[in-house]
């Protein structure tokens, strides 16, 4: 609406005009309290503070993020290790007892190579002791495949403690990891 159509406008405006032109010229002095200084100090002083606790703030959210952050990478950082570790552990017990095959096989083949040289050498000048001596040379070879049997049971053994022992350090990790409640985050206001 206009000023024409309504004439509480019009009022309105006669009434500032009037009150301007009584400002203009009865009023030229500018009120200025006494502590008018001391008041605008203590508001910019009072702004300060207010930024300084907001960047406070700001920073303490800053570190609590990183520290969620920090423990988060941590948890994943020691089950990647332990992850690790076990694999090499694993990789060390297949490497050992692949060695120590080799060289089971190895002893054997040295052992039944002297044995059968001295055996031809036996056999020409002791024909009785002969079979003796190969009835041993079985005896050995059965006994030496005995304890290479006896040898890869306790191996297999071995690997099925071992993965006993893997399989329960993951479930104990894995329920002190649901047992585990996220830490509350503190609001600073």
């Amino acid at each position: 609406m206009t000023e024409e159509e309504d004439p509480d406008l019009r009022s309105r405006q006669e009434c500032r005009d009037i009150l301007r032109a009584h400002l203009k010229f009865n009023c030229s002095a500018v009120y200025r309290p006494r502590n008018l200084d001391e008041i605008n100090e203590r508001i910019r002083n009072h702004m300060t503070d207010k930024e300084r606790i907001q960047n406070e703030m700001e920073g303490i959210k800053e570190l609590l993020r990183q520290s969620q952050e920090r423990a988060e990478n941590a948890e994943e950082t020691a089950r990647k290790r332990e992850e690790k570790l076990q694999q090499e552990f694993k990789e060390t017990l297949d490497n050992l007892s692949s060695q120590y095959a080799e060289r089971e096989d190895r002893i054997a083949a040295v052992v039944a190579e002297q044995m059968n040289s001295k055996l031809s050498e036996v056999e020409a000048a002791y024909g009785t002791t002969i079979s003796e001596l190969k009835s041993m040379i079985e005896k050995l070879n059965d006994h030496m495949n005995s304890e290479r049997a006896q040898h890869q049971n306790d191996m297999k053994e071995m690997r099925s403690f071992y993965d006993q022992q893997f399989n329960q350090t993951r479930q104990a990790y894995e329920n002190a990891a649901r047992r585990t409640e996220p830490r509350p985050i503190c609001k600073i206001m």
